[in-house]
């Protein structure tokens, strides 16, 4: 039994409308720059709901930048232990620079998914 094209195309178009697109977001990278300050939350705090953590970047040329991970403004962005830990040590390493890897959160806000450390580069923030 063979199907024709004129019998099958509707099938597939209903099937391909019904089908909700999603949107798959490559991870961008932000600017060099240094750990300022880095913020972990216990399921105790009043935003531990809404994230779980976040860091703020001093970038070259001196912006701060802030980044969340986890959480309703994160949803399923969270950075392992280990993760954090590397981050604590860069805090207070002034030897050493950070390139956040970030996905798009709630509102606009950016959530680390990946670090890239290194040494900074000339004119960078120290």
């Amino acid at each position: 039994m063979r199907l024709r094209l004129k019998q099958v195309l509707p099938v597939l178009l209903g099937a391909a409308v019904a089908i909700p697109a999603a949107v798959a977001y490559a991870d961008t990278n932000g600017a060099e720059g240094t750990v300022e300050s880095l913020t972990v939350y216990s399921s105790s705090s009043t935003l531990y709901t809404n994230r779980r953590g976040e860091l703020k970047v001093r970038e070259q040329g001196g912006t701060l930048r802030q980044y969340y991970f986890g959480g309703t403004k994160c949803s399923h962005m969270n950075l392992s232990t280990s993760q954090v830990e590397l981050l604590a040590r860069a805090l207070n390493n002034s030897d050493v620079a950070i390139v956040p890897k970030y996905l798009p959160g709630t509102s606009g806000s950016r959530c680390v998914v990946g670090i890239e450390f290194r040494k900074p580069t000339e004119g960078g923030p120290s």
